[in-house]
């Protein structure tokens, strides 16, 4: 037996500590006046005879996978999931842009807004894609991206509309989700999407009211948090899942998390938090105490768990853009299309070999990732950072690993007393 190489202790508060394992996202809990007796037993795992109280500690500390066998190869799993993950046959993802245009002009914004819609001929050609691969796939996962997707739900919609009947018609599961401002949602619009199987939108809401109406701002100049809130409500009131993201810097730091208190209670069990630090922040803050507090709220929290990854560097996963132009990536790092979808659901590639030899590129060829006791939860983030054998820092959520750990530990402890999961 030996100690994983995931494994490390973690300082919870003056009493209690925990070994914490970051690939099984379980720790085993025991006090300082304990702390002495574990480690001893740590430095004699292999030693003859245990007492019934060691026996039974390395059980516990085995199946949480803070040791593990001699003969485990850990780099090797981390690997096979990963490439499992990667390599799913089952399910396919894609992601489409209806539109490059926005009705909000938010302060750290990346994109450009210009106005382009898709035309009925990408969308045709969408259509038929869609038809080709849910004839062998399980499920299909459509993310309605932009822009502003919702500055063109009618065309969402006749998408949708043909894509499930396809779906039901070929026996494949569907499921949507959007990523959206949330401005422009309507009963009407929420009762749809429900219908073609919408599971989640993800909604940006930065903190407060203050913060967010001076950041995340109308085309004209005027707030939007008010009207956000309340179409978060008719949302959860629908018991569709939200993911409401915040984006931090280091002038949020002061400021009061009002927007955890503007949404009742008996909904948070259905939202979870996405932090993040804006793409444009030179020194990353922790977003810890925010979901420390959302957990005390009872709200769900982003738990990394292994092989999570970006859909983008997957090879079940196309992005579409408005023009039928496949893009390797809908973020910061550009929107590089590499190839096109063309008439009946055909996608060609500028150089296909290339693109998926990069795909395949993952963290395991990256020496530092290989090393690295986050590895598991972080999987070397961006392709670019894998390829370029390059670490990319912190993640964007700005946690350390005693951070996660201690979240990790807090969440788990609200559910045993009963609260919300």
């Amino acid at each position: 037996m030996r100690i994983s190489r995931y494994s490390k202790e973690i300082k919870i508060d003056d009493k209690k500590y925990v070994l914490y394992n970051t690939y099984t996202r379980k720790y085993y809990e025991y006090s300082y006046d304990e702390k002495h007796e574990i480690q001893s037993l740590l430095n004699h795992l292999n030693k003859e005879n245990y007492s019934v109280q060691e026996a039974e500690c390395i059980k516990a500390l085995y199946e949480r996978g803070i040791i593990i066998s001699d003969s485990e190869n850990e780099l090797l799993l981390v690997e096979l999931k990963e490439d499992k993950k990667r390599n799913d046959e089952k399910n396919y993802h894609i992601t489409i842009l209806p539109t490059n245009a926005c009705n909000f002009r938010c302060s750290y914004c990346t994109q450009s807004h210009e106005v382009h819609v898709m035309t009925e001929k990408v969308q045709k050609n969408i259509i038929d894609f869609i038809n080709i691969m849910s004839k062998s796939k399980e499920k299909i996962g459509i993310t309605w991206f932009g822009g502003e997707p919702l500055l063109q739900y009618s065309l969402i919609n006749n998408v949708m509309s043909n894509v499930q009947k396809i779906c039901d018609s070929n026996g494949c599961k569907l499921q949507t989700d959007f990523v959206t401002n949330g401005y422009l949602l309507t009963e009407a619009m929420i009762i749809n999407m429900k219908e073609f199987g919408t599971y989640a939108l993800q909604i940006t809401v930065d903190l407060n009211k203050s913060i967010h109406d001076k950041r995340r701002i109308l085309a004209n100049g005027e707030g939007s948090y008010d009207v956000i809130i309340d179409n978060i409500k008719k949302v959860l009131k629908h018991n569709i899942k939200l993911v409401l993201r915040i984006n931090i810097d280091e002038a949020m730091l002061t400021y009061p998390f009002d927007a955890l208190m503007d949404i009742p209670y008996e909904y948070r069990h259905l939202v979870t938090l996405s932090i993040s630090n804006i793409f444009q922040a030179k020194n990353k803050i922790s977003s810890y105490n925010i979901l420390k507090r959302a957990i005390d709220l009872g709200y769900q929290i982003e738990r990394k768990n292994s092989f999570r990854g970006c859909s983008t560097c997957n090879m079940n996963n196309i992005n579409i853009d408005t023009n039928g132009n496949i893009l390797f990536c809908t973020g910061t790092k550009g929107n590089v299309d590499i190839g096109r979808l063309l008439e009946k659901g055909i996608a060609r590639y500028n150089n296909k070999q290339e693109y998926f030899s990069n795909i395949n590129k993952t963290l395991l060829h990256n020496m530092k990732c290989k090393q690295c006791i986050e590895l598991p939860y972080c999987i070397g983030r961006c392709q670019i950072g894998a390829n370029n054998n390059e670490c990319l820092g912190i993640l964007n959520d700005g946690l350390s690993i005693e951070e996660r750990a201690r979240l990790d530990y807090l969440f788990d402890k609200r559910k045993c007393q009963g609260g919300t999961s």
